[in-house]
């Protein structure tokens, strides 16, 4: 995770907010929270590659804890998402959270 400090400093958040880049702490964290009652709040253009997943691998990985999910057609660095292909992973996933 890294500290969204665009969003502070535009004095929009009356506290740090948390920009989740991949998904591997998500994970953990969901795994250790351990309820149904919990979810996650992501959005798809924030995931930057690493050298184990790719950005649409790390979307995929997180859908199952989404209750909510942002939609944008350009990751961060300005690269187009293949919407198809999203479109695709939130189905195959069962998905039924909200999006926007």
């Amino acid at each position: 995770m890294r500290i969204c400090k665009t969003s502070l400093a535009k004095g929009r958040c009356p506290r740090p907010c948390w920009r989740v880049t991949e998904c591997g702490r998500v994970s953990e964290i969901m795994h250790r929270v351990n309820s149904q009652c919990a979810g996650v709040n992501i959005d798809i253009s924030h995931f930057v590659p690493t050298p184990a997943q790719d950005s649409y691998a790390q979307i995929a990985a997180c859908i199952p804890y989404a209750t909510h999910t942002h939609i944008r057609n350009t990751f961060d660095d300005g690269t187009l998402i293949d919407m198809n292909r999203v479109w695709t992973m939130f189905a195959d996933a069962g998905y039924k959270g909200y999006m926007s």
